[in-house]
């Protein structure tokens, strides 16, 4: 593999073989008005309701911050500048200063404030990231290092320090560092089981016509994808649908079909119309990239969702409930959504199944343009810009993302009691994006990770570029 451009695989998914009914008594529970892109603080987010013990076990879980991590990239060879200290914090004291790098980044991202640097106007930044070990990287293009002078680090600096001085933080912890560029896309996908109403985790497949085979014959384009969970438009005609990965339509209006694609539309559900693309300019060219790796199918008048997930094995729920039925220990409603969670995170893939890790950064405006690429044929060689992606290691006895996963739910899975009744619900945080192996590339780039790691579409990006929300059941009990 070439560890300049490593490809990093980003999927689609094939699902389990049950399908499963689970009676609603529950009326439909709309958020209230938020930015999608807030950072949600736990202990004062109402549409997660933790409970004083819950709050106080994930902020006294908080991964601490990592001083000693931040001066070893000092050591690198690609390392550019580093600048400010990582203070040495645990508990809630370390929850706040995560919080406090989140806040300054996404307020950069939401300004757009790094201007002539970033991606979108043809700048060297590839991508810039806030580090669960508590300090912002700046990853700047190795091959245009001699257009790279201190003048424009400088101003980066500064940029940053100005966003670190609204919230507070003095001497704020940064690096820059070359990276030999984002890998591009690689798509794949593979997969059965009719279900209505429509729920997350279950598989559904695009139709893109057909094609021609070097053999003369041709053959149903088809690409499959998971599910990811319900939702329902933003504005006044309130149409409800669901989210899946945008690469399984390749990024163009087409049919949707649950399970699979047939020929009589019996399957059809409805037909991808938003997707998360935007305009960027780069070397006086504007082109029309994806900026989130998701799509919203608005379902058809003859069909209804539901807000609840397929999960699969998830661990607590197949352990703390023995009372449950068989196919009620697969399945969980979605009670809320959330956009910061410092807890385990759950997601469920028809590959890999259930599995679980914790967040280790938010990457921003992570890039990869080429403009020999746009009119590519093959939909791995696309350009994009993903505004946010986050990333998460992977639990003891989890696996990462594997082919066949992207677009299914990731979640935090609690405890919530509705009328005196305690019961384990979900908390939708966004979709499988992809994945990434261990040790790809060198330590300064912005895929590589010492150990393998999932990638996932945040749902407060989703809610941004596609005007949807989570469809969530404050009322809805398991029976």
């Amino acid at each position: 593999m070439n560890l300049k451009k490593p490809l990093m695989s980003l999927l689609c998914v094939l699902l389990i073989l049950f399908s499963l009914s689970i009676p609603v008594m529950a009326s439909e529970e709309k958020p209230t008005e938020r930015n999608p892109r807030e950072v949600e603080d736990i202990r004062t987010y109402t549409e997660m309701p933790l409970t004083e013990e819950q709050i106080k076990e994930l902020l006294e879980n908080t991964p601490p911050t990592n001083p000693i991590a931040f001066e070893e990239l000092s050591k690198n060879e690609k390392t550019i500048a580093i600048y400010g200290e990582v203070p040495s914090k645990t508990g809630e004291d370390a929850y706040d200063w995560w919080v406090s790098i989140q806040e300054i980044t996404t307020a950069i991202l939401e300004d757009q404030a790094f201007g002539k640097y970033s991606p979108k106007q043809g700048g060297p930044i590839r991508a810039y990231s806030c580090e669960v070990a508590g300090f912002i990287t700046v990853y700047l293009d190795y091959d245009r290092k001699d257009e790279i002078k201190s003048d424009d680090i400088e101003s980066m600096k500064k940029i940053i320090e100005e966003y670190a001085q609204k919230e507070g933080v003095e001497k704020v912890p940064m690096i820059f560092v070359y990276t030999s560029g984002p890998s591009k896309l690689q798509l794949d996908a593979n997969f059965t089981d009719k279900v209505r109403p429509i729920r997350g985790g279950y598989k559904m497949e695009s139709y893109l016509g057909t094609v021609l085979n070097p053999n003369g014959s041709t053959s149903v384009n088809n690409p499959d994808g998971t599910i990811g969970f319900p939702v329902y438009q933003n504005n006044s005609s309130s149409s409800k649908g669901f989210v899946t990965a945008g690469h399984t339509f390749r990024y163009t209006s087409a049919p949707s079909y649950q399970p699979t694609y047939n020929a009589n539309n019996s399957n059809r559900v409805g037909t991808s119309v938003i997707f998360g693309k935007r305009n960027v300019t780069i070397h006086n060219v504007t082109i029309n990239v994806p900026r989130l790796d998701t799509a919203y199918v608005p379902v058809n008048s003859t069909v209804n969702v539901t807000p609840i997930i397929f999960v699969g094995n998830d661990p607590v729920l197949k352990n703390s409930y023995p009372k449950r039925s068989s196919d009620n220990k697969t399945q969980m409603v979605v009670y809320g959504s959330s956009n910061s969670y410092n807890g385990e995170i759950r997601w469920y893939g028809g590959t890999s199944g259930n599995n679980g890790g914790y967040i280790i950064k938010n990457l921003y405006e992570y890039s990869y343009l080429e403009l020999n690429d746009t009119n590519a044929s093959n939909i791995s060689s696309l350009p994009f810009v993903f505004d946010t992606i986050t990333i998460m290691n992977v639990s003891t006895g989890s696996s990462c993302s594997a082919s066949g996963d992207s677009g299914g739910p990731v979640y935090a899975g609690m405890n919530v009691t509705i009328s005196g009744k305690t019961d384990y619900q979900a908390f939708v945080l966004g979709t499988v994006v992809g994945h990434m192996p261990a040790n790809i590339g060198n330590s300064t780039d912005p895929w590589y990770f010492s150990h393998d790691a999932t990638f996932y579409a945040p749902r407060g990006e989703i809610e941004y570029y596609l005007g949807v929300k989570p469809l969530t059941s404050q009322s809805m009990i398991l029976t």
